[in-house]
């Protein structure tokens, strides 16, 4: 899904062009009993709600720069959430900094 979100492509490309396409994928996936990994790089925060429109369970959603907290509020239960750890912590953070983030 890289570069598939504001402001790579505008809001309007992305309803009508990207996700009419990847939401029937990820239907048609799901009918037949498969999860989709949505791993979102980057910050998908304005697609929260869409995402929201999917099949209970139907994706995992791997957050990258996304709040998780934030995904969590809006997506509620409904996906397996995961990730935001930050990966560049440990080179450029110190280590108190990097157990503080870990543990939130």
């Amino acid at each position: 899904m890289h570069r598939s979100y504001v402001p790579f492509i505008s809001m309007n490309h992305f309803n009508n062009i990207h996700w009419r396409t990847l939401r029937s994928i990820i239907e048609e996936l799901w009918s037949h009993g498969p999860q989709v990994l949505f791993y979102a790089e980057g910050d998908w925060t304005p697609h929260l709600d869409t995402f929201a429109e999917l099949p209970e369970s139907s994706i995992i959603f791997h957050v990258d720069k996304t709040d998780i907290f934030e995904a969590h509020k809006k997506l509620k239960d409904k996906f397996c959430l995961s990730g935001e750890y930050l990966t560049g912590c440990f080179p450029l953070e110190p280590l108190k900094r990097c157990a503080a983030i870990a543990r939130r």
